[in-house]
């Protein structure tokens, strides 16, 4: 008998082993894509669906990090209204090596062209050298609530160390797409330079 329970107990381990490896190598093939909507659903217990988007042609790039100006850069210091922010979506160009840096997508409230609060981070994206002009998801862990009333600007960041040779540009269009304009902010939180070109960005709702 106690030979028969050692015989099943392996079963059940070999059986919970290879379980596993499944899953692992099925993740392993997961895109970033189907990986922010499933964060989603985790967050929100609904997949995020399309709130605004600025679907304008492409006309330049604005770069990101380059200098201590360029901690931050996005869309914003707008009265975005009563709303839940579960991803966003922005088209980016990749320049030198940029596949060992992880980018997160912070919103602020912002006033007098300053920081207030941090009102919520993004999870990590990965950057990958082969970007041009590609649409890249940053998912909320748990949806962001902005309210109306209040400025806020949604914009990239990176804890890496400044270059001008390794960086990410924002594709940008010609004003009219989502309300706000182009917005860049230093290292101390304070707006750097501004645009009325419209930065390519997805907001996404719950």
């Amino acid at each position: 008998m106690k030979k028969l329970s050692g015989v099943f107990i392996c079963l059940l381990l070999f059986t919970f082993i290879s379980s596993a490896r499944i899953i692992e190598v099925a993740d392993a093939g997961i895109t970033d894509k189907l990986k922010a909507v499933i964060a989603a659903k985790n967050a929100g217990g609904a997949s995020c669906t399309q709130y605004a988007t600025n679907a304008s042609e492409i006309a330049g790039v604005y770069g990101h990090n380059r200098s201590s100006t360029e901690k931050w850069i996005g869309q914003g210091n707008y009265d975005f209204g009563t709303i839940d922010i579960c991803q966003i979506d922005f088209v980016i160009t990749s320049s030198g090596t940029v596949s060992g840096i992880t980018y997160y997508v912070d919103i602020y409230s912002v006033a007098s062209d300053s920081f207030v609060s941090l009102i919520g981070s993004s999870s990590g994206v990965t950057g990958n050298d082969s970007w041009s002009a590609a649409t890249v998801s940053f998912s909320f862990p748990s949806p962001v609530s902005l309210s109306s009333g209040t400025l806020y600007s949604i914009l990239i960041r990176t804890d890496s160390a400044y270059s001008g040779t390794n960086y990410l540009s924002l594709s940008y269009s010609a004003p009219g797409g989502v309300i706000a304009n182009f917005r860049q902010y230093d290292s101390a939180g304070d707006q750097t330079a501004w645009a009325d070109n419209d930065v390519k960005i997805t907001i996404y709702s719950p």
